[in-house]
């Protein structure tokens, strides 16, 4: 992994450009991948991402990824293109309104193309209104939307797989309550 970090809007946001490329097991790019991983599997992803602090309450983030992966086994080998944002905007010292959008897009070598398109919203208590501030107590509503690709790639038991919560429609809700703490 190599790294690109720099300052942006006077200090108040950040842009960092990672560039990652592994071979083997190492293709989890930070942690051990597949251990039946071979020499011939090789992924190289590139990440982008730009944060920002606007105001006091408004801060929000962009990301966007760009992955492949070769291998001799096609199922192994895919391009995935993944962009998305969140922005917080804190209603008080101690509330924050959250809404993000994230779409990704799995090209396998062999099969069809696979989509995912997701939006977010949520109401977070937190510890200050600061978009990095923690802890974090947040009830989030999901709505996602995939292809029938996607569908018919999930593994058994997975959400997205024809036996999962969803069975064989192509888009699902989600409520939920989430905690984040930094240590």
């Amino acid at each position: 992994t190599v790294q690109h970090r720099q300052h942006i809007l006077s200090g108040a946001g950040a842009n960092r450009l990672a560039l990652q490329w592994g071979t083997g097991a190492g293709t989890d790019n930070g942690a051990t991948g597949d251990i039946g991983n071979g020499s011939d599997v090789h992924r190289l992803r590139v990440v982008e991402s730009w944060t920002a602090q606007v105001t006091r309450r408004f801060g929000g983030e962009l990301v966007g990824v760009w992955q492949r992966d070769t291998a001799h086994d096609a199922a192994k080998a895919k391009t995935w293109a993944s962009a998305g944002g969140r922005m917080s905007y804190g209603l008080t010292d101690h509330v924050k309104l959250l809404a993000d959008v994230g779409h990704d897009r799995v090209a396998p070598r062999n099969g069809d193309v696979r989509r995912l398109t997701k939006f977010t919203g949520a109401v977070a208590l937190t510890s200050a209104p600061g978009y990095f501030d923690r802890p974090e107590l947040r009830l989030f509503f999901t709505h996602a939307h995939w292809n029938e690709a996607a569908r018919a790639a999930a593994r058994t038991n997975d959400p997205l797989a024809a036996n999962g919560i969803y069975g064989t429609t192509l888009s699902g809700y989600t409520v939920g309550l989430t905690f984040e703490n930094c240590w």
